[in-house]
């Protein structure tokens, strides 16, 4: 679930939650698709599937183990549509299916530091494309990733402001 000063509903009492605070700009509107883009696809309604998921969760942090559970019982209600493909190669096709006006948002988590550096630029390149043609059909396209800054070169953070806690700086 996603949360800009609204309630999360069920969402938040199944323990998915995901609180922004927006600064600048104007915010979203409704949810819409939720696509995934992946060489294999894990489909959490098989339940090995869904073991393994939950088996990448490191045994000593029990806290971390709450979440993931409710996450794959939101996704088994409404499933994501999930797309065989290649982050670089398959992008493109994935983000020009997107409804006219979408607030689209690529999140690449750390799987960019697993690509080849020469084909980061290509994936930049190409995403660079994507977001032109996202916002000719009066869209926007966001990256949300948490690769290092060194992955990613070419993007520049948002500066941080200074009277920001120690939790928002990193």
């Amino acid at each position: 679930a996603f949360e800009l000063g609204g309630d999360l509903g069920e969402a938040a009492s199944a323990g998915v939650a995901c609180s922004v605070e927006l600064v600048g700009g104007s915010a979203a509107g409704e949810h819409g698709d939720a696509g995934g883009l992946d060489l294999h696809p894990l489909d959490v309604a098989a339940p090995d599937d869904a073991r393994w998921l939950t088996a990448c969760i490191w045994p000593e942090q029990r806290d971390r183990f709450d979440r993931p559970a409710a996450a794959i019982a939101l996704a088994r209600d409404d499933p994501p549509r999930l797309v065989r493909g290649d982050m670089v190669d398959d992008i493109d096709g994935l983000v020009a299916a997107t409804p006219n006006g979408a607030q689209v948002i690529v999140l690449a988590s750390w799987a960019l530091t697993y690509v080849e550096r020469t084909r980061r630029v290509e994936f930049a390149e190409r995403l660079a494309a994507a977001a032109a043609g996202v916002r000719a059909r009066g869209g926007r396209l966001s990256l949300a990733t948490l690769d290092a800054a060194h992955v990613l070169p070419w993007v520049q953070a948002p500066p941080i402001d200074e009277s920001a806690d120690a939790d928002h700086r990193h």
